[in-house]
């Protein structure tokens, strides 16, 4: 079970363009519930808590995969915890910091933005989005993967790359962020995926 907390609504005076999902969407970004849009597309730093159905790859190859790319193994009903670190030069939008932890197993990105994408980088991999909305949920598009080689970065094939699902929207009372995403790879299947509802903990 997981606490209700009050609906949240952006303030006024935040200067939301700075954000990274605010520069990327623009106008659309009024389209998603406040929830939504005071979690991803704040400029403060904030957390989230909850418990998510946690799954990993079902065959020994792909939880091998998982486990060596440093994903967390699967636990089925799991409390995970999301915090998101911003911080910002000038008219820039945010760099922003995510740590998600799995029962107390870690995994870490940074998302930055080329202007039309939205960037997440997690050691030497980098995966590219594009953002859209429909049906009042948040959808990350993945479009392209790199892999980072010393000073070069190299775009993966469709083949090798990942392949990622992820939405969000809002709980039906619209109060908690709902929350999909699937990790998936074209040899092995499905390295991991998450779904349910995350209780915003500390706002700006």
């Amino acid at each position: 079970m997981v606490a209700v907390a009050p609906a949240f609504t952006l303030n006024e005076a935040e200067p939301v363009r700075r954000s990274l999902i605010g520069a990327l969407l623009g106008s659309r970004l009024e389209e998603l519930p406040s929830v939504v849009q005071a979690v991803h597309a704040g400029t403060g730093d904030v957390s989230c808590q909850g418990t998510l159905d946690v799954r990993q790859a079902g065959s020994w190859f792909g939880r091998l995969v998982a486990r060596l790319v440093g994903m967390p193994g699967p636990r089925g009903n799991t409390c995970v915890t999301l915090t998101i670190e911003r911080s910002a030069v000038g008219d820039e939008p945010c760099v922003e910091r995510w740590r998600r932890s799995f029962a107390g197993e870690s995994l870490a990105s940074m998302h930055t933005t080329d202007g039309v994408h939205l960037l997440e980088r997690m050691g030497r991999l980098e995966l590219g989005f594009e953002l859209h909305v429909a049906g009042n949920r948040l959808l990350f598009g993945h479009c392209r993967s790199w892999v980072h080689v010393g000073s070069r970065q190299l775009r993966l094939p469709r083949w090798l790359a990942p392949r990622v699902e992820a939405s969000v929207g809002a709980t039906p009372s619209g109060e908690l962020l709902d929350v999909s995403v699937r990790i998936a790879a074209s040899l092995v299947g499905v390295l991991l995926s998450y779904a349910g509802a995350l209780v915003p903990k500390d706002m700006p």
